[in-house]
């Protein structure tokens, strides 16, 4: 059995406060007005969260950023956005097809489909969703715009 190789270079604080401040940006975003108008303690987090959240994440990106940067220094554009492509474009793909899937078994379900209809989270086409991830406004995965 292959043990799994941490990387030398990586710094683990950023990481873990990377990892966290991603998580509350998905969190954040997943608060839909709907949801934050029914509960004020999701209103309240909503605020905190975005109190700090962005700029914590931008902060910490860019402290990454300036250590790897040399890394990326030597590869040509073509290599630098087929890299950026599998390790962005890839998994958002990936993810929203999985929310997209889960949607829609949970729409075959009637009550659960009336109350996702009432929440603003209605069954949809794999076109429209097609439409929706390629211009961002994909219903179910709009939180990960970014």
């Amino acid at each position: 059995m292959e043990s799994s190789r941490v990387d030398p270079n990586r710094i683990g604080w950023i990481d873990k406060a990377r990892g966290i401040a991603i998580l509350l940006v998905v969190i954040g975003h997943s608060f839909t007005t709907v949801i934050r108008s029914d509960s004020g303690v999701i209103m309240f987090l909503y605020y905190y969260i975005y109190f700090f959240h962005t700029r914590l994440l931008f902060f910490l990106s860019g402290f990454s950023y300036g250590i790897s940067e040399s890394k990326y220094r030597n590869l040509d554009i073509n290599d630098l956005l087929r890299k950026k492509f599998k390790r962005l474009i890839v998994p958002y793909i990936a993810y929203s097809f999985l929310i997209y899937t889960i949607f829609n078994l949970m729409n075959m379900i009637p009550k659960l489909a009336a109350a996702l209809e009432n929440i603003g989270y209605g069954k949809i086409s794999i076109i429209n969703w097609s439409k929706g991830l390629i211009s961002g406004s994909n219903v179910y995965s709009i939180h990960l715009w970014y």
